[in-house]
């Protein structure tokens, strides 16, 4: 028994036919027939039947045909985990915010992976999550997701203040500190991403406030150039706002945060990224 006739009793499995099967290989007819006899001399079992003028894999042989599947799979991983051990570069996927943040770490993230570090973009949780389940992405750097992501990791790197951010002119108008209570509901513009807008609600509630949304926008700087325009106040982490020309700030009392984290596929993480994750956890992110 070989993989190579597992992976051929897999195609016949997948149908419709015999030729179609042998067609996907791109192998005789008479070839794969050879094979798979050979596979069920080997195992000492039956595999196939004529139905007709049909050839199919027997109902009972089904067991048969997911150990062959998960066979080929463990193989796959094997060569994908293998490749990660070399790996010519890391790459984090995060959103452009989350990014900002990164930028100025590269320097030190590079040295402590030995190999070049380089961003991708992310929308949102799902797609870091497929981009890394793809093996485009090594690591994901962002919110702590909300609930347990199937088949991946979350690490924990601590919590981002939030402040309440203004344009620059309006910043006098505000308390020296906003208490969530004396400002409910806080009439606020926000990103148009509702896992986002989920997450700030969420920790607004739990500080005893409310939101009301009076601008919307599905673009970080169209957000940031009405609040700078004086259209609405939002609510930001501390370091995107800071150095800002054109925005001021209030903090909130008491602060207000939220959780980040980095998002890790066990099974694809090679040396390089595990040494990346290392130093993002040695980052203090308040």
């Amino acid at each position: 028994m070989n993989l190579q006739q597992l992976r051929y009793l897999v195609e016949v499995a997948d149908g419709p036919s015999l030729s179609a099967a042998s067609r996907r290989l791109g192998i005789s007819q008479p070839v794969l027939s050879r094979a798979i006899r050979a596979l069920e001399h080997d195992l000492g079992v039956e595999l196939v039947a004529l139905d007709g003028r049909r050839l199919h894999v027997r109902d009972d042989a089904a067991p048969v045909v997911d150990a062959a599947r998960a066979a080929l799979a463990a193989v796959e991983k094997v060569s994908t985990v293998a490749d990660r051990l070399h790996a010519r570069e890391v790459t984090i996927a995060a959103s452009p915010s989350h990014q900002t943040m990164l930028t100025g770490r590269l320097p030190e993230l590079t040295r402590a992976a030995g190999t070049t570090v380089r961003l991708l973009t992310a929308t949102d949780t799902d797609d870091m999550a497929a981009l890394l389940r793809s093996g485009r992405a090594d690591l994901g750097f962002g919110e702590a997701p909300l609930a347990p992501v199937a088949d991946l990791g979350v690490h924990h790197l601590g919590v981002l203040e939030l402040v309440l951010a203004v344009a620059a002119d309006d910043v006098d108008a505000w308390p020296d500190a906003i208490r969530m209570g004396d400002q409910s509901p806080l009439r606020v513009a926000v990103l148009d991403v509702p896992e986002r807008l989920e997450v700030l609600e969420k920790i607004v509630a739990n500080a005893g406030g409310s939101l009301e949304t009076v601008f919307a926008a599905d673009d970080r700087i169209v957000l940031l150039k009405a609040v700078e325009s004086g259209v609405a106040p939002t609510i930001a982490t501390r370091s995107l706002v800071e150095g800002n020309p054109l925005l001021g700030f209030r903090p909130f009392e008491p602060v207000l945060g939220y959780p980040i984290a980095a998002l890790v596929d066990p099974d694809r993480t090679s040396p390089a990224a595990a040494a990346v994750l290392d130093a993002l956890a040695a980052v203090d992110w308040s």
